[in-house]
């Protein structure tokens, strides 16, 4: 009975501690070829998160490690994720 409560215990405290789920920053719009995107990054700073959807917007450009895939039919234009990283970074591009 002893073992049973302190693995019980040792459970919730490691529950109690791990990481809570977090939506993708807004990292604001940019304009590329004169339409307007909103772009949203998860696990990556705004600034590389701008320049890597841009460059994928204007030329088709893939950002280094990334894997993108273009929505039709929906306001999410193209989802751009790099599964090598951990935790997964992802870049979303939303028209306006």
């Amino acid at each position: 009975m002893r073992v049973f409560v302190s693995v019980l215990a040792i459970c919730l405290a490691v529950a109690a501690t791990s990481d809570a789920i977090v939506p993708p920053k807004n990292c604001g719009t940019i304009t590329v070829k004169h339409r307007r995107y909103t772009i949203k990054a998860d696990q990556l700073p705004c600034s590389k998160a701008k320049t890597y959807a841009s460059r994928y917007l204007g030329s088709g450009t893939r950002p280094p490690g990334y894997s993108c895939r273009r929505y039709k039919g929906s306001a999410l234009v193209a989802r751009c994720v790099n599964t090598r990283a951990n935790p997964d970074r992802t870049i979303f591009m939303i028209k306006r």
